[in-house]
């Protein structure tokens, strides 16, 4: 009886201090419209399996850089702006990510042609390689993008299936109750219009 008025006690507690955890397909991520960047990472709490944690920012900089010939596009995102919907645990995830030392997550992608990134544009999908900066580290990291065109502007949505251990990082500890699963998803939706610097490396008005 003992064990069960603690099992509900923890239950009414994670529901009346704003439990977010939603199966993956009962809540989109992020959607079409979006200039957002999220994760997502799976719990086990009590009777509650495969539960999704989802982590969100919109404040989200994105700006292109060009050397004549080529183009690379670099993603830089504050990390206190990302948003479970439970203060606790956003700050538990700064403090793992050092976010005191290391504001910014930041994403640079690789060098492309012009030529490379309008077949990227006219063909609609398309690899992605770059270096994700995040607590003072570097990670080479590979991302599948959806392009969808929207009159004059483009709409690119991707994501990156990895874990914690690929950063060098423990899955957090949440005591006996519940356990976090090695397992991240990072999943990214930008609109060009939002992108500095866009049409003009690109010279989409010609």
């Amino acid at each position: 009886m003992q064990h069960l008025s603690v099992i509900l006690f923890i239950v009414g507690f994670l529901f009346s201090s704003g439990f977010s955890c939603l199966k993956a397909e009962d809540k989109e991520i992020l959607s079409p419209e979006d200039h957002c960047v999220a994760y997502t990472t799976p719990e086990k709490i009590l009777f509650f399996p495969d539960y999704l944690v989802i982590g969100k920012s919109c404040k989200v900089k994105a700006w292109a850089e060009n050397n004549e010939k080529q183009l690379r596009f670099i993603v830089n995102i504050p990390l206190k702006s990302f948003d479970s919907g439970v203060s606790a645990r956003d700050d538990d995830v700064m403090e793992i990510l050092n976010a005191d030392n290391y504001p910014n997550v930041r994403f640079e992608t690789d060098w492309f042609s012009k030529v490379k990134i309008k077949k990227f544009l006219f063909d609609g999908l398309g690899e992605v390689n770059g270096v994700l900066m995040v607590s003072g580290s570097e990670y080479l990291i590979s991302l599948d993008m959806i392009i969808t065109k929207k009159g004059k502007n483009y709409s690119f949505s991707g994501t990156l299936d990895t874990n914690y251990t690929f950063f060098n990082l423990n899955p957090p500890k949440l005591g006996i109750f519940a356990e976090v699963i090695n397992i991240i998803k990072i999943v990214v939706n930008l609109q060009s219009d939002q992108i500095s610097g866009f049409e003009k490396v690109i010279n989409l008005e010609s």
